[in-house]
């Protein structure tokens, strides 16, 4: 076919050549034709634009009548002819005619679609859906591969040539036409007010002096709103009870730590007692006792705020009024001072009168007259004038706010509460969602007020989980569950009370961000992995301060860190762009999830993993990810971008071991990484990205960095130290945007793990309050974490709550998850607006395994017998009732039931789904969808319910429980027997199936827990062969943490061998298994404490770098120490240095310097942050085997056999290092001192070795419960 353009002759001579060759041949007869053709052309063109559109019409009516009367071969006839046409007349027009005529369709196309109607464009759009559709449909499976093939290779080649505008969301100017309130315009119109279901009154402007301050044109403003939470806690009514979250360094945010209380004690001081909180308001020299309470505030200031809340606050004019009145009246010494719950009260009792400066506070009297004592609502705050310690104010109290937050509440304003519900529909999360609005005109004293904002925004959003954990908690009373067996056999017996039967519900999964909840998701996410393999990308995407939109709506002297609002949203708005972008970047996506969390210090980013339609090749990975600096001349703009987002460190032992990524003396991260000229693939997938040296062609980047002991200096980052990014992104982003490719399965289990952990949980004890701790309280003026102490009585972790045993501990999981949360403030806004924490894509459905008559039913006492007669259908035994009634459900196994209908759990039936598309293998009204199917997973410890499962995973269309019993007519009396006969059982393969689907998408503890029930329940045939098969799966998490593989499997055998014992098994070698070799943990302790010759030889090169950097008193104390190694002997050092002189440096260089000689030194610490920290290290308690405190005695010693490692390892150690020994329990001490000179067969103190003791004087003393001076000390 000839190319465009090509040949001598132009189109028009072509063409005027052929019509003269035409005319020479023609009869006269056609010759008269042509020419009354054209003079009726002729004619045509002097027409009128009527006779024109006649002479059309007519034209369009002969063609159409043309076309119906003729048949289908003369159809395609006309359509061949026409399309060969075409072709020709396309392959003969020249580049320039082309364009032409493209632009030309262009333009016809464009005023076509602005000229039709809605009607006539929908009815389009739904004509070229359903073509798209047919075609679709109609297409091969090659085909379809071959197209979405082709479009994801489009979409790739195009990423390096992308140079994308940044992403730009403009300003927050749209403005609600119900409450005024400002947006952006791809935010939903119900931020604000819910359309105009949220009215609420608007507030006044605060007092003058008060919004001077606010707005930085006082004098004092700069200093004011530094410690604006220090004025409020110098000012405010109640006692703040919480702990906050404090990281090392810089704290920008207000971070709380568990639950948050306000409490408020009587109106004046016991006798003796100093005047606190809003007794200051009533008591003479109100400003002394504020300073008393308060340091390094300006009095003056302070006194200037203080009269302005006299003036304007009404709870301090109404309380001040009460105060008065009880005090100029002895009848009134033992009232009390009530203020109401919800509205403002009104048409009291006679005996509850309203004070006439003001409607806030009433006083309630018992005078004995005939109705006794008038009881007061039992949300009500109820005052004495003295004595009656702290009341704590119910967070739906009116006054809850107002009482805490005077300075951003100066007038006394109500917080929300229950009323506003009950009679307008205002919930907690619409009223603050209004309440945190920017609208023009009005002064709102709530963004003006930086970490107090803050504090404001955490106590709500804590306000808003509390509501709805104490709906948990109040429906649990009512609410049990118990098999369907269990509940008839108990309504059966003689007494038949349901209210003695069934479990205790503590935190249900639907409950987000609790420990049920994040496990769903986590075992939802390893169904993706189950269905498509390993993910393609994990792409995580983080906050940055600094974006422009954030900066353009601060109000002047703020940061993004002051206005969490403005922060949180646009973050929302732009992960969402970011989600939408990815498919446009790596075209369609077989599933994805999607997980938000928050930084340490408050910033929140997005984890994503994406699983591709078209899986990324090795030769693709450098046109997706960089791990490079760009040249710094071809492209200066991503050459900044990388500089200031995705540079690592510096860390290391050398330049800045305290970093947040050090653990155990290595970058958790794994940088610096290597230098590599081209990007290469470990042959299990996991790539190594292109870093080039400079030698190599590569960038590098200088400037400022944080080192060793905060100093910040210049330092030359190179390739070594980027984080991987997608370029594309990075620039339509620009902000901290890690993009890695997934490469293995093994690995995706901890991403996964990684991703729906959910925000950051605190180790925590649970500790008995006292009746006099329950009284104390912390003043909320200080900044530093508040918390009541007791006798401890359990510990726990909030991560691990859901999966302890209730049998030995009566758990409140509501009570360890308040305990070990945390909630900053970007996530308050979270929380308060309502955006979507987790997402995943395509559904998953959760199918139901049971035993017969052993599901699960949840019923009330009312209830208890409707239940028992007719049970709710599961979706195990709906999946029955449809196979009996649906053809192409008896085709299915129960697994493939989602992909084909839709779970309705109103009705609990299944329905046939009425979207999806049609699959090829299924008549044409059998749509199939993208959900995916994931069957609870069953233990081989839970006997015949494992082999139901078995049956069900490969039984097609069953149709009853005894139709899964029934093989070749005969009714099995057991589903294990139904297994055997089947031929299910024949040989071990049904534990490898269950063990590969166990690897692919539980952790290796699970796996190992798993392994050991088979072993002891499943009388496995060859259990060799499935541990030679499943051992590196059952190791995953010791070889992720560094163990050699021999370490690593002699620790499985030894947790197999302990599960063995537990379940009853037998010995390991009685599988044919190994023997786990004996005391792993000593022989990896001796590891860390004598390294390898080439390790050691890497030390001291550290060893002499570190020792030129060390100060005049750091060298003495290394000299005097080195000395006392060199001359034998043993010896005490203490060191004692206030935090932050590198006394850990110290201890990390001796450490080494013994270590690089190839000489056992020994690292310990009493807590277990401290050990981290050290290299080798270990608790005190771990290395020396100290009892326990209930065995403290005179005589004891440590649990350390003589011909152990342990002991082998104490006798030839040269140096022993304790960092805070002093915290650790003296008879402790006396113990370790004891059993050292009995290995050691010395009388020397301490078994004649140096000791290198590390501490601080100044830190706390050890805690003793309800212990007085003398006891705390004792211990020391």
């Amino acid at each position: 076919m000839p190319k465009r353009g090509r040949g001598s002759l132009s189109r028009s001579t072509r063409a005027a050549s052929d019509a003269k060759k035409r005319r020479a041949s023609e009869t006269p007869d056609e010759r008269a034709a042509r020419v009354e053709r054209e003079r009726q052309h002729r004619a045509e063109r002097a027409e009128g634009e009527v006779e024109r559109q006649n002479r059309l019409e007519s034209n369009r009516m002969r063609t159409a009548g043309s076309r119906e009367a003729e048949g289908e071969v003369q159809r395609q006839h006309r359509l061949e002819c026409n399309r060969l046409r075409l072709a020709e007349s396309r392959d003969a027009e020249g580049e320039v005619e082309r364009q032409n005529r493209l632009d030309h369709d262009r333009l016809r196309a464009v005023e076509s679609r602005e000229a039709e109607e809605e009607a006539v464009h929908l009815h389009r759009l739904e004509a070229q859906r359903q073509r798209q559709v047919q075609y679709r449909a109609a297409e091969s499976a090659e085909d379809h591969d071959r197209r979405v093939h082709a479009q994801a290779e489009w979409r790739r080649d195009r990423l390096l040539e992308l140079a994308h505008q940044p992403h730009v969301l403009g300003r927050m100017d749209r403005q609600c036409p119900h409450c005024s309130a400002l947006r952006w315009t791809d935010e939903p119109a119900s931020i604000c007010c819910h359309a105009g279901k949220t009215v609420l009154e608007q507030r006044r402007d605060p007092p003058d002096v008060l919004k001077r301050l606010l707005t930085g044109e006082h004098p004092f403003s700069s200093q004011f709103l530094k410690d604006i939470r220090k004025y409020n806690g110098a000012l405010h009514m109640t006692s703040l009870g919480s702990r906050q979250r404090e990281q090392p360094g810089w704290n920008p945010s207000f971070i709380l730590h568990g639950q948050m209380h306000h409490r408020i004690g009587s109106l004046l001081p016991d006798p003796g007692d100093a005047a606190r909180f809003c007794q200051v308001f009533f008591v003479d020299q109100e400003l002394q006792n504020r300073l008393q309470w308060t340091a390094g505030l300006n009095d003056t200031l302070l006194q200037e705020l203080q009269a302005v809340l006299h003036d304007c606050n009404s709870y301090v004019r109404s309380l001040k009024s009460a105060v008065d009145l009880l005090r100029s009246d002895p009848q009134l010494q033992s009232a009390r001072v009530v203020i109401n719950p919800d509205a403002r009260p009104s048409g009291e009792h006679v005996r509850r009168f309203n004070l006439p400066e003001c409607s806030e506070v009433g006083i309630l009297t018992d005078l004995g007259d005939a109705d006794g004592v008038v009881q007061a609502q039992w949300r009500s705050v109820v005052l004495r004038l003295r004595g009656g310690g702290l009341q704590e104010i119910s967070e739906t109290h009116r006054s809850y706010d107002p009482l805490e937050y005077v300075l951003l509440l100066p007038y006394g304003e109500d917080g929300w509460h229950i009323g506003l519900k009950k009679d307008r529909g205002i919930t907690m999360m619409k009223y603050y969602a209004y309440l945190i609005q920017v609208r023009p005109g009005q002064f709102n004293s709530l963004l003006y007020g930086r970490r107090l904002f803050q504090q404001f925004l955490v106590d709500q959003a804590a306000k808003i989980e509390s509501e709805r954990l104490t709906y948990i908690r109040q429906h649990q009373t009512d609410l049990v569950s118990e098999s369907l067996r269990g509940l008839r056999d108990a309504l059966h017996e003689d007494d038949g009370r349901p209210e003695e039967v069934g479990k205790r519900v503590i935190l249900t999964s639907s409950y987000v961000g609790g420990p049920r909840y994040r496990l769903e998701r986590q075992q939802d996410a390893m169904a993706y992995v189950h269905a498509f393999g390993r993910p393609d990308l994990f792409l995580t995407m983080t906050c940055n301060p600094k974006w422009p939109e954030i900066l353009a709506e601060l109000l002047p002297g703020q940061t993004a860190v002051d206005r969490p609002d403005i922060t949180a949203r646009v973050f929302e708005l732009k992960k969402k762009a970011f989600l939408n972008r990815l498919k446009s970047l790596f075209g369609d996506t077989l599933a994805r999830v999607c997980s938000l969390e928050y930084q340490k210090r408050g910033l929140p980013h997005v984890h994503a993993l994406l699983w591709l339609a078209n899986k990324l090749k090795p030769d693709q990975y450098d046109a997706v990810i960089s791990a490079e600096i760009p040249d710094p001349v071809a492209d200066a703009d991503l050459h900044q971008l990388v500089a200031e987002n995705m540079l690592h460190g510096p860390c290391g032992q050398q330049l800045n071991s305290a970093a947040a990524c050090m653990e155990k003396g290595k970058c958790s991260k794994r940088y610096p990484r290597e230098f590599l000229a081209a990007t290469k693939v470990e042959e299990d997938g996991y790539p190594h990205y292109c870093r080039r040296s400079v030698e190599m062609g590569g960038f590098t980047v200088t400037k400022l960095a944080k080192l060793h002991g905060g100093q910040r200096v210049m330092f030359t980052f190179d390739n070594r130290w980027v984080v991987p990014y997608c370029p594309a992104l990075l620039r339509e982003f620009r902000c901290h945007l890690n993009v890695e490719i997934c490469a293995t399965v093994r690995a995706i289990k901890y991403v996964v793990k990684y991703i729906t952990k959910g925000s950051d949980m605190a180790a925590y004890q649970i500790r008995k309050e006292s009746a006099a701790a329950a009284n104390a309280s912390a003043d909320s003026a200080t900044e530093g974490p508040l918390a009541i102490a007791g006798p401890s009585t359990s510990t726990g972790t909030a991560a691990a709550a859901a999966a302890t045993s209730a049998k030995r501990h009566k758990i409140d999981e509501i009570d360890e998850y308040l305990l070990g949360r945390f909630i900053g403030p970007m996530e308050a806004v979270n929380t308060i607006l309502g955006f979507e924490v987790h997402s995943r894509y395509p559904p998953v459905i959760r199918l139901a395994v049971h035993l017969k008559d052993e599901q699960r039913v949840f019923f009330t006492d009312e209830t208890a017998q409707a239940v028992a007669a007719t049970p709710k259908a599961t979706t195990l035994t709906a999946f029955f009732d449809l196979c009996r009634h649906d053809d192409i459900a008896r085709g299915l196994l129960y697994q493939e039931v989602p992909r084909h209908f839709t779970w309705d759990r109103s009705a609990h039936q299944w329905h046939r789904a009425g979207r999806g598309r049609v699959a090829a293998d299924q008549p044409a009204d059998v749509l199939t969808t993208s959900n995916i199917g994931r069957i609870y997973t069953v233990s081989p410890r839970m006997g015949d319910c494992f082999y139901l499962r078995l049956l069900l995973v490969n039984v097609r269309g069953p149709t009853s429980f005894e139709a899964l019993r029934t093989v070749d007519g005969v009714l099995l009396p057991t589903f294990k027997a139904a297994c055997q006969a089947r031929g299910l059982l024949e040989d071990d393969r049904h534990w490898q199936l269950c063990l590969s689907e166990a690897a692919q998408t539980r952790m290796p503890a699970a796996l190992r827990r798993l392994f050991a029930a088979i072993l002891a329940h499943g009388d496995p045939s060859d259990p060799v062969k499935l541990w030679e098969e499943f051992s590196r799966e059952m190791a995953g998490d010791l070889l992720h943490q560094g163990l050699s593989a021999e370490a690593a499997m002699a620790e499985v055998l030894r947790s197999l061998q302990k599960r063995l014992e537990r379940m009853g098994g037998s010995e390991l070698s009685a599988y044919g298994l190994p023997q786990p070799l004996a005391e792993p943990d000593q022989t990896r302790l001796l590891s860390d404490c004598l390294p390898t010759p080439h390790e050691a030889a890497e030390l001291q090169s550290e060893v002499d770098a570190l020792v030129a950097t060390l100060t005049d008193e750091q060298r003495a104390v290394f000299e005097a120490v080195q000395s006392n190694l060199t001359a034998g002997g043993g010896g005490l050092h203490f060191i004692d240095a206030p935090g932050g002189t590198g006394k850990t440096f110290l201890l990390t260089l001796l450490l080494k310097s013994v270590r690089a000689r190839r000489q056992i030194a020994v690292a310990v610490a009493s807590s277990g942050i401290a050990a981290t920290i050290l290299p080798g290290g270990r608790t005190a308690h771990s290395m020396f085997k100290i009892p326990v405190c209930a065995v403290r005695q005179d005589s004891a010693f440590c649990s350390i056999g003589r011909r152990s490692k342990l002991a082998e390892i104490l006798r030839n150690a040269r140096l022993i290092v304790w960092d805070e020994a002093p915290m650790t329990h003296r008879k402790d001490l006396e113990i370790v001192e004891r059993t050292l000179r009995d290995l050691l067969h010395g009388g020397q103190p301490f078994g004649e070795r140096c000791w290198c003791w590390l501490a601080t004087f100044g830190s706390c003393l050890l805690l003793c419960p309800e212990g007085r001076r003398p006891t705390r000390s004792k211990p020391a």
